[in-house]
């Protein structure tokens, strides 16, 4: 891996914690602190979100639906290949929530006919002499 050519800081760590930042690196194959202390701040960024400075996200996308966006634009039903991918992805992105709030819905009504059912059996059992 290339050195960055970015600033040099220095952090104070106990012996425990650079112990396991060697086996960590012996374990990821990384060869430097510096390469483990970047891929733990990847790690960082992917899991609890990226810094609000994040212009951009890479996406991978289908070949076909790259294809179909780029023969939308020449026929010129399209404005752009971008336009026409985040419209597809808008549209998928809506459907899944569409679907996941009517399944949501599906499983809280099934929940409480459940509870009802739960109630009344019950109620019938401490009626009976």
């Amino acid at each position: 891996m290339l050195e960055s050519k970015g600033r040099k800081v220095s952090v104070r760590l106990s012996e425990e914690e650079l112990d396991n930042i060697q086996l960590i690196g012996q374990r990821s194959g990384l060869d430097s602190l510096s390469d483990i202390v970047r891929a733990a701040l990847d790690l960082y960024a992917e899991t609890h979100g990226a810094p609000g400075h994040v212009r951009a996200v890479l996406v991978h996308l289908p070949a076909g639906l790259h294809d179909r966006c780029e023969r939308l634009v020449q026929s010129g039903e399209g404005l752009s290949v971008e336009h026409e991918v985040v419209s597809a992805l808008e549209s998928h992105l809506a459907s899944r929530t569409e679907r996941l709030v009517y399944e949501t819905k599906r499983l809280e009504k099934i929940e409480q006919m459940g509870m009802a059912r739960n109630t009344r059996s019950s109620l019938d059992e401490s009626l009976q002499p």
